[in-house]
């Protein structure tokens, strides 16, 4: 069972954690820690959000298995928080007769975040990639 003790004044209230949890809240967590990033850790990360004729997923999961990038977490949060935005904004793309294409234009922002040592937070999709960094 995932609950664990609140304390209210002197009333003590047993709480499933998965009610409290807000899930766009991320104040919970220190999700970008504060160590100096390397030229060649950004230009990886930058290379994840660019759309290059089609091959973005290849990059990102490149990326991944790289034997010299798979050892950074910002290069890892970067290929993972890129993969998982594309795959939920292709239903999105569908569903709006290809308007949502529109949306892929902030890869090119993001990248350029990515590529300055900055670490991109987007809600919703920032808490899925999360987990995979405890």
């Amino acid at each position: 069972m995932n609950a664990y003790p609140i304390v209210r004044g002197t009333q003590l209230i047993m709480e499933d954690k998965r009610k409290n949890e807000d899930f766009f809240a991320d104040e919970d967590y220190d999700l970008y820690p504060d160590t100096d990033v390397t030229e060649n850790e950004r230009m990886w990360a930058m290379l994840c959000w660019l759309q290059i004729m089609g091959v973005w997923p290849l990059v990102s999961i490149l990326v991944l298995f790289l034997d010299n990038t798979r050892h950074s977490a910002y290069i890892r949060y970067h290929a993972m928080l890129s993969l998982m935005l594309g795959v939920t904004l292709i239903p999105v793309t569908i569903l709006t007769c290809g308007l949502g294409a529109l949306l892929y234009l902030g890869y090119f922002y993001w990248a350029i975040k990515a590529y300055r040592g900055e670490w991109v937070h987007i809600p919703v999709v920032s808490n899925w990639v999360k987990p995979q960094f405890d």
